[in-house]
């Protein structure tokens, strides 16, 4: 497994290789994560590193400074951690964008696949059948209207309209 050594710029002190190690290892997966301070009115970017024992600490980008020490935050699990998802931590909405090393990128594209499904718009009419149908293994983690135009019709080989798109996560 190659790991992402980070620039001066990107470096974040002496703890930098100590956790692309443990991201390497699975110990530790760290994410690329925007919150809006609606105070500043800036959308700020930080190094989010969730660890093995549920703790997790966040590092500004920028400047490479601690702005959360490493503590537990109750409303978070390693389930929630996908890239889209939005987490709350500590009253402040994050949305994670990218992964932050190649050993958590390593670790998501082979240990945790996440299900689509989309229901095509020849199947709308028996939208509850199917979604009641796909509960076990699965739990559902979102389910949005989408409206398929001619292209995206085409790449998914159903005609154009509405359609619904499901993801899911697989219970274990």
């Amino acid at each position: 497994l190659r790991v992402h050594r980070p620039t001066r710029r990107q470096s974040l002190g002496g703890k930098d290789d100590q956790l692309l190690a443990m991201a390497s290892r699975g110990s530790c997966l760290a994410f690329i994560v925007e919150w809006f301070d609606a105070n500043a009115s800036l959308v700020r970017k930080y190094r989010l590193n969730y660890y093995s024992d549920e703790t997790l600490d966040m590092i500004n980008t920028v400047t490479g400074k601690s702005f959360l020490k490493r503590t537990y935050c109750p409303g978070v699990q390693r389930t929630d951690l996908f890239i889209g998802a939005s987490i709350t931590v500590f009253s402040r909405q994050l949305h994670l964008i990218e992964y932050a090393d190649e050993g958590t990128a390593s670790y998501f594209g082979t240990e945790n696949v996440r299900p689509f499904a989309l229901v095509k718009p020849s199947a709308f009419s028996s939208i509850g059948d199917i979604v009641s149908s796909i509960q076990h293994p699965f739990s559902l983690a979102r389910m949005k209207m989408v409206s398929l135009d001619a292209s995206a019709a085409d790449r998914f080989g159903c005609s154009a309209g509405n359609a619904v798109a499901i993801e899911a996560t697989v219970i274990e």
